[in-house]
């Protein structure tokens, strides 16, 4: 970066060249310039072939919500461009949103397909769960999460690229949100969204009209106020809708059998072995809703 001396007064220097901006280790302007050729060679190279067409498509929507986060020196596809200004401090990043951002940035991305994956896993709370949200102004939603959609995501990037690395820097985070689900959402033998009642050290607007609240456990079906749970109350003693969601519990048992996968990759056979990738509970036997991989 090229840049005047300050002049009296303290006047802001004026830039008079090229810029360059470099995650994970230092790069000159040279090597940031060949980096930018390289990858502009094959962009609108796709011609009338619909398969290539459609590679562009995916490249485009995903590249519009890549940012440069300057705060941790990463760059992140947000839920949306749009949504990372005002109360959003920046970026927002939303649970499920980015395990789904991960597997169409393959198109054009390895790297971008596991940091998107592992930058929302590393926002997991003491608790042990992927927040719903986490965002630029520092807040979580520590009420509550969204559908575990991660060790299926990462499966996925796993059988695509075969890193096994990747798998290593993510199991510990994803068995912990996977156990987190059944601690705190069990209903009996299946499980229910819900609102965990927390006193925010940086009180947000954004959490009043969610935690502990009707539309803050909605939240976490991915179905943010649908009116599919309008008759469906909140029991405030056990903080939990009072339905078993389908879908969540059929993501939850998906997740089961990922995560059994990713265990036998790794070796870990103690939690490969368990029904549901869970530790026996205080009330009663694990259940068999997820099998054991072997």
């Amino acid at each position: 970066m090229a840049a005047q001396p300050a002049p009296p007064g303290g006047a802001r220097p004026q830039l008079t060249g090229a810029v360059g901006i470099s995650t994970g280790r230092a790069r000159d302007l040279p090597e940031i310039a060949e980096i930018v050729a390289r990858a502009s060679a094959g962009i609108g190279t796709a011609g009338t072939d619909p398969l290539a067409q459609h590679r562009e498509i995916v490249r485009d929507a995903i590249s519009w919500n890549t940012i440069y986060e300057p705060a941790r020196s990463r760059v992140i596809t947000t839920v949306s461009r749009l949504w990372n200004v005002g109360k959003r401090g920046g970026y927002a990043l939303f649970c499920w949103d980015a395990f789904f951002n991960a597997l169409p940035a393959t198109v054009s991305s390895k790297e971008l397909a596991y940091v998107n994956t592992v930058e929302m896993l590393r926002a997991l709370t003491p608790e042990g769960f992927v927040p719903n949200v986490e965002q630029g102004t520092g807040r979580r939603t520590y009420d509550g999460s969204q559908p575990p959609v991660g060790s299926m995501a990462t499966l996925e990037l796993y059988r695509r690229f075969g890193d096994r690395w990747f798998l290593e820097e993510t199991f510990e985070p994803l068995l912990s949100w996977n156990r987190w689900w059944w601690r705190m959402r069990r209903d009996g033998e299946l499980l229910c969204a819900g609102s965990t009642y927390f006193d925010p050290e940086f009180p947000s607007p954004q959490d009043v009209p969610r935690v502990h609240q009707h539309f803050g456990a909605t939240c976490e079906t991915g179905w943010d106020g649908h009116p599919v749970f309008d008759d469906v109350p909140l029991d405030q003693a056990k903080s939990l809708l009072a339905a078993h969601d389908v879908g969540l519990n059929s993501l939850y048992a998906a997740d089961c059998e990922a995560l059994a996968a990713i265990a036998d990759v790794l070796g870990e056979r103690e939690a490969a072995a368990e029904p549901t990738i869970l530790p026996a509970t205080p009330t009663g036997p694990r259940p068999a809703a997820c099998p054991a991989s072997g």
